[in-house]
């Protein structure tokens, strides 16, 4: 029944906008499967809640728990293998297999723990991420959190997934924020009762925006971020937000775990409104993404260290512990850690002569690479050498790099590049404001 309701949809997607199998209709189409797949991947078990020392421990019945996987292992394959089949060979989307188990919030400090043989059936049945729901707050961990460096037969560690909650409201508004009240969670990841406050492999954090309030004016929900508590200032600070509008969520990727919130930015640039790009641009700025300055100069050329930077935090990668390997980035850069986090994490790879060129301009196809890397690696997105054949009919496809050939066509199935309009531009530097418009597509 899943599967006819999403392809059903699918082809009305195309009636509504008379098209058939446009780069901007099967991207639509994909993230709308994938948010089906995950809706359907909600886990509702029996549950035992013991409470110990004013924590509420919720335990799932581990019976249940397999037989509800098996059953959404059968429904993930066949709505993946459905869409992968009507799009043929050219889809450029992979399909997470995701399995979210759910609870209430039936306190203010709740933890969820994973035994062995849970993990064990989730492994098994070849589930790519874990979602553990508590109210409207989830944390999202891929297989890698908790079976990173496991031996192979060894058993997988013991997981606990806490959460701390805290209501809060203002009666006067804030003149920087828009935040009525709303809840503050804390989040914690143990494993074999070790706290990781820092992983290797970034979480993601969501948020129902049923669970907050703002001030109606100006209220903007493209517009919303995920806050996170500065705990060494006290302060509220933006670490990026993605809005869905089908589930009305917010949700970003973090490496740092820490306490959480969500806010709308009021923040605007300067100089930028008579920028074609304003909105995309004071959005990555409210979202901590682009720094924040008193003018943004959209026209200029934006540097290889600032687009970097761009990408890192918008993927949730910043690593205050990452090292550079480059000649030419030195520890004092005000992107060091940006630009040290985007090499340890594969989104650059440098210049070949040990040196990355922080202050050289991003060319579209250097761009279109460092984007590649972070989507294939962090978005669930995959190159496809069958659609390198929408480069064939551009008049100056003899000007790509062999290196960047996958990446452009990624893009431009993505419909982020225009693929349509006779030349790719490969060697075009790229203007500020132009960057962010690119970016903001595929942030969302």
């Amino acid at each position: 029944n899943v599967t006819k309701k999403v392809m059903e949809q699918i082809k009305q997607v195309e009636i509504d906008t008379n098209v058939k199998k446009t780069a901007e209709v099967k991207n639509k189409v994909a993230s709308l499967a994938q948010s089906v797949l995950t809706k359907v991947s909600e886990v509702k078990v029996k549950q035992t809640v013991e409470v110990v020392n004013d924590v509420s421990k919720v335990s799932f019945d581990q019976a249940e728990v397999a037989q509800k996987v098996a059953e959404k292992a059968a429904n993930f394959k066949t709505l993946s293998d459905s869409f992968n089949d009507y799009y043929g060979t050219e889809n450029v989307r992979k399909f997470d297999f995701e399995v979210t188990l759910v609870t209430d919030r039936v306190s203010n400090k709740v933890q969820v723990p994973i035994n062995r043989d849970t993990i064990n059936t989730l492994n098994a049945s070849g589930v790519d991420a874990l979602s553990v729901a508590v109210g409207g707050t989830t944390v999202k961990l891929k297989k890698e959190v908790y079976t990173e460096d496991l031996e192979e037969g060894a058993e997988p560690p013991e997981l606990v997934v806490d959460m701390d909650f805290s209501d809060q409201g203002f009666e006067v508004r804030d003149e920087k924020v828009n935040f009525k009240k709303g809840v503050v969670t804390d989040v914690k990841v143990f494993l074999d009762q070790e706290e990781r406050k820092k992983l290797n492999t970034p979480v993601e954090l969501k948020f129902k925006v049923d669970d907050f309030e703002f001030w109606e004016e100006d209220y903007n929900p493209s517009s919303l971020s995920i806050y996170r508590l500065n705990e060494e200032t006290d302060e509220w600070e933006p670490v990026g937000g993605r809005y869905d509008p089908v589930t009305n969520t917010v949700r970003t990727n973090r490496l740092t775990l820490s306490q959480y919130t969500v806010m709308q930015s009021n923040k605007s640039f300067a100089d930028v409104e008579n920028s074609w790009a304003k909105d995309e641009i004071n959005e990555l700025l409210g979202k901590g993404i682009i720094d924040d300055t008193e003018n943004f100069k959209p026209e200029e050329k934006i540097s290889r260290e600032e687009f970097t930077t761009w990408v890192a935090r918008a993927y949730g990668l910043v690593d205050d512990e990452a090292e550079s390997p480059f000649a030419d980035v030195d520890e004092s850069s005000d992107h060091y850690e940006e630009l040290a986090s985007a090499y340890q994490a594969g989104i650059v790879s440098g210049g070949g002569d040990g040196n990355f060129n922080p202050d050289s301009s991003v060319t579209k196809e250097e761009m279109s690479a460092i984007l590649a890397n972070a989507m294939t690696q962090y978005d669930d997105k995959q190159l496809n050498e069958e659609v390198t054949g929408v480069l064939a009919s551009a008049s100056d496809a003899d000007l790509i790099s062999d290196w960047a050939d996958d990446d452009i066509a990624l893009l431009i199935e993505l419909g982020v590049i225009d693929g349509e309009s006779g030349a790719i531009n490969p060697k075009q530097e790229l203007s500020k404001e132009e960057a962010a418009s690119i970016l903001k597509k595929i942030y969302g």
